[in-house]
């Protein structure tokens, strides 16, 4: 394996959590499109132009990045 897709796997959101609420959060994650072209918000891209317009990409969120996304939007 290179050190570039060394480093990418590295970089990759988690698909395990450290607590349930956390796993909770990545399971819903992992289960949306990357892309919704019907309604862009509801999915990785859409999520990550509200809460993280700096980032270039959706695939190097960590845990607590996507902790964050799903309780703003479902935890109130």
């Amino acid at each position: 394996m290179n050190k570039e897709k060394q480093w990418w796997d590295k970089q990759t959101t988690p698909k395990l959590g450290i607590s349930d609420p956390m796993q909770r959060a990545l399971d819903w994650w992992h289960e949306l499109p990357i892309q919704n072209l019907q309604d862009m918000n509801d999915s990785w891209v859409g999520y990550l132009w509200k809460y993280y317009p700096d980032k270039s990409h959706p695939y190097h969120l960590t845990g607590e990045e996507v902790q964050h996304i799903y309780e703003s939007e479902y935890v109130a």
